[in-house]
């Protein structure tokens, strides 16, 4: 884009690209893309990604993608909700407990 059109990527070219990895299930390559970003990542693009680790079961990559967005948003009620789906569809019982409880003390 930068080199051949002289448009330079702006957030929402990389909420895009993160959401089509996400959707083929490269959830790991997105990661990657959103660590190598030049600039601050807004709360949407690591939604989306959790999202994705979401639908794709990855519940080791979705807990590193909830830190940030704590760090952003930390009473996003969607953020809990699919950490802890994650868990319960892993049968990880007492994570989402946990989840759940940590949502309910910061009443979100």
């Amino acid at each position: 884009m930068n080199r051949d059109y002289n448009i330079k990527p702006t957030p929402k070219h990389y909420e895009c690209m993160v959401d089509l990895l996400g959707c083929a299930g490269l959830v790991v390559e997105a990661y990657k893309l959103i660590k190598s970003i030049p600039v601050e990542c807004n709360a949407v693009i690591w939604r989306t990604l959790l999202a994705a680790c979401r639908n794709y079961g990855n519940v080791e990559l979705g807990e590193k993608v909830r830190k940030h967005l704590m760090e952003l948003e930390p009473d996003h009620s969607s953020d809990y909700v699919l950490l802890a789906n994650m868990y319960a569809s892993k049968g990880q019982w007492n994570k989402m407990s946990k989840d759940r409880r940590s949502m309910q003390e910061r009443r979100v």
